[in-house]
C-alpha cells in the first residue's frame, strides 16, 4: 500500500509484495474509498504481511481489514527518515561544537561521504573524540543499512530492524528510535 502523487493530487496504489504487480490504483486516498476496494478481496485473513510507507492515514484501516496481518514499513521511506535522524545527530552537534570542530561538522552535501572515507587519525581523530554522538549515529546508520541490505526478505529486514532498535547506544536512541 502505497500513497502516491500524480498532478500533485494524492493516490493509492495497491502492488503485489512478491510480483510486484498493481493490483489497484485510485485516484484517491480516501480511506472509505480505500476501505470499498479492498472488502472486494477474499481471504484477508490469510494475509501475513502489509508494507506501507509511513502515512499514518492507513494505520486502522489496515488493523481492521488485516488483523492477522503484521504491518511493516517501506525500506526506502525507513532509510530516508534514518538519514534524517543521523543528520539531525550531525546539526545539534555542529551547533554545539567550536573551531575546527565546528567547520568539520558544517553541512556540507559529501559530509557523510568524507565520514567513511576517513582515516579516524589526526584532524579527523580529533573531531570524532570530541563529536562522539556523530561517530555513534554513523555507526548506527551503516549498521542498519548493511543489515537490511543483507536481508533475504522482508520479514528478515524487519527482525533486523527490532534488533537494531532494540540495541542502539542509549546516546543516539532519542535521534533514532520511537519516531518511526
Amino acid at each position: 500500500m502505497d500513497k502516491k502523487f500524480k498532478n500533485g493530487r494524492p493516490h493509492f496504489q495497491l502492488t503485489d509484495g512478491m510480483t510486484h504487480r498493481i493490483l489497484e490504483f485510485l485516484s484517491t486516498d480516501d480511506p472509505d474509498a480505500i476501505r470499498q476496494v479492498l472488502n472486494t478481496y477474499q481471504s484477508r485473513e490469510y494475509v501475513e504481511y502489509i508494507v506501507t510507507d509511513f502515512t499514518r492515514k492507513y494505520d486502522g484501516l489496515i488493523e481492521f481489514l488485516y488483523p492477522n496481518a503484521r504491518h511493516l514499513r517501506d525500506s526506502r521511506h525507513l532509510l530516508g527518515l534514518l538519514h534524517e535522524a543521523r543528520e539531525s545527530v550531525r546539526l545539534d552537534a555542529y551547533q554545539r561544537a567550536t573551531g575546527d570542530a565546528r567547520s568539520a561538522l558544517r553541512g556540507h552535501r559529501d559530509f557523510w561521504e568524507r565520514v567513511g572515507q576517513a582515516d579516524w587519525s589526526g584532524q579527523q581523530g580529533s573531531l570524532f573524540e570530541d563529536a562522539p554522538l556523530v561517530t555513534d549515529a554513523n555507526r548506527a546508520y551503516l549498521q542498519f543499512v548493511n543489515w537490511w541490505r543483507s536481508a533475504t526478505n522482508r520479514i528478515e529486514a524487519a527482525q533486523h530492524y527490532e534488533y537494531w532498535a532494540e540495541n542502539i547506544p542509549a546516546s543516539i536512541r532519542p535521534y533514532f528510535v520511537g519516531k518511526y
